[in-house]
């Protein structure tokens, strides 16, 4: 079966690049749904109010897909010579840990340090010009990452969950600069 090159509208290139291939849009949307869907129901017995969950839900989508997206070719092609337009949508990550805090503000403290970690894992990326040493070095921080979030004693899984597929999107997908898959 072949796999079709889609022309991704101006709107949506900083998540998908110029053109991306179909199979790669399904499964990051699709990814993002499931994940979401997933991460409600073991939520469910906290008993938030329901703009939370909203939230929670487009947050998953958004942190899931974007995994799925930064592994992309097409993403990873769009964002290899813009390096300005790297910086910015990185930093913009902000926002994801900025609004896992009105959800759960008493997490406070892991929010912070995956949020600080992420961002320093990402620049020192940035700077070192080996494909190869880059995804190396993304891996070791990644596993330091996660591991280190094991530090905070939480009670509620979906938050270790957003942790993990936030460094995985930007530190592992991200911020590692791969050749083109053929």
């Amino acid at each position: 079966m072949k796999d079709i090159d889609i022309k991704i509208p101006k709107l949506f290139r900083e998540l998908h690049g110029d053109i991306a291939k179909l199979s790669s849009i399904i499964i990051t949307y699709s990814s993002g749904i499931l994940v979401s869907i997933i991460t409600i129901i073991v939520t469910l017995y906290l008993h938030l109010p329901l703009w939370k969950y909203i939230l929670l839900f487009i947050l998953f989508i958004d942190i899931t897909g974007g995994v799925v997206a930064n592994l992309s070719t097409s993403t990873n092609q769009y964002y290899k010579d813009r390096n300005i337009l790297r910086i910015i949508f990185l930093l913009m990550h902000i926002i994801q840990p900025g609004l896992m805090l009105l959800i759960f503000p008493e997490n406070y403290q892991y929010l912070i340090f995956i949020y600080l970690f992420t961002l320093v894992s990402s620049l020192i990326l940035f700077k070192i010009k080996s494909s190869e040493l880059q995804q190396n070095i993304a891996a070791l921080f990644l596993v330091v990452g996660i591991t280190a979030s094991f530090l905070f004693k939480l009670n509620i899984f979906s938050l270790y969950l957003f942790g993990t597929l936030y460094m995985i999107k930007l530190i592992l997908g991200f911020s590692v600069k791969r050749p083109p898959f053929v």
